[in-house]
């Protein structure tokens, strides 16, 4: 009982708290304007580098390119993306050598097999845009692009093996048609024992427009400048 009567007396004093305020406090603000984005790209080329850390006895560091093809301000064709690959096996295979244990991979053939490249191709979502003050000094402008695309993935002894993909990267500009990505995709492939493999990619790149910025967003920035 007296837990309804403090749930009753708690109502009665909110509403009569609510009823004193003035009415432009109850209001919700209306939205008046959205500011376009101060950068944009139509034809993205960009440089990779990057890790895989595909598991306890392979661990690769990629080199690669892309080239991006831009439908509107957030949809876009990642047209091609390559990844070539430098492999490390660590020191696990020899420990278990040592111990005279024989280490396998039945779903590669008996072979622990390194990824040579991969190659894919992707459609890309970029759904958000956002601006940041950065130590309280600049605004850096940003944006979150969300990508899936098919392709494959060539290891150094079973060869080519079809796969799909799906991933994000955070862009962050530093200039009208230039920007750094921070990538995480994650693989998913049929070896030739026809199980489900996997791995992921850990990467950032140096992005470019190819030729020039749109007409607009020159204008603004000399704007800006003055």
């Amino acid at each position: 009982m007296k837990y309804t009567v403090l749930f009753v007396f708690v109502i009665l004093v909110s509403n009569s708290l609510l009823a004193k305020l003035p009415e432009e406090a109850l209001n919700v603000p209306e939205l008046v304007a959205i500011q376009n984005k101060s950068n944009y790209l139509d034809g993205d080329l960009s440089f990779h580098l990057g890790v895989l850390p595909s598991d306890a006895f392979n661990k690769g560091i990629t080199y690669g390119v892309s080239y991006t093809s831009f439908i509107n301000q957030y949809k876009a064709w990642e047209v091609v993306n390559f990844q070539g690959n430098v492999n490390f096996e660590t020191s696990l295979k020899k420990e278990f050598e040592d111990l005279n244990i024989v280490v396998t991979n039945t779903a590669l053939e008996g072979k622990l097999d390194p990824i040579s490249f991969i190659a894919t191709s992707n459609y890309v979502y970029t759904p958000f845009y956002s601006k940041s003050l950065l130590f309280n000094t600049s605004v850096v402008n940003s944006e979150t692009s969300f990508l899936a695309g098919v392709g494959a993935v060539k290891f150094q002894t079973t060869g080519y093996q079809p796969l799909v993909n799906i991933g994000m990267y955070s862009r962050y500009f530093t200039d009208i048609g230039r920007s750094w990505k921070f990538d995480f995709r994650w693989f998913f492939h049929r070896d030739t024992a026809g199980s489900l493999g996997n791995f992921l990619f850990i990467g950032f790149s140096y992005s470019m427009q190819m030729g020039e910025p749109p007409e607009h967003l020159i204008r603004k920035k000399a704007l800006d400048e003055r």
